[in-house]
């Protein structure tokens, strides 16, 4: 399992997001990996501009075929945030 927390514009639906992950999670070598994804935050306040909003999804992988490796599961992480970055303008929150 792992998290990801993204900073996106208010405007944008936690569907929206949601959407995307499991549309990159479903393509290529990620499609055997990535078995769940779910929101389990959304916070708007101090420390972000008044447009802007933070999701918090996790992620749950598993390889049927083998242990899964840390590197593995950074390289579906980085790849997620990209897709998001691309279609959202997100960047990872701090």
């Amino acid at each position: 399992r792992r998290d990801i927390a993204v900073v996106v514009d208010q405007r944008i639906s936690a569907q929206q997001v949601l959407d995307c992950i499991v549309e990159t999670g479903r393509q290529g070598d990620l499609a055997k990996l990535v078995r769940d994804i779910m929101l389990f935050d959304e916070y708007r306040g101090k420390g972000l501009l008044d447009n802007e909003k933070s999701l918090a999804f996790r992620v749950v992988m598993q390889d049927t075929d083998s242990t899964l490796q840390d590197d593995r599961v950074d390289a579906v992480m980085k790849t997620i945030l990209a897709a998001l970055a691309a279609r959202f303008g997100a960047k990872l929150r701090s």
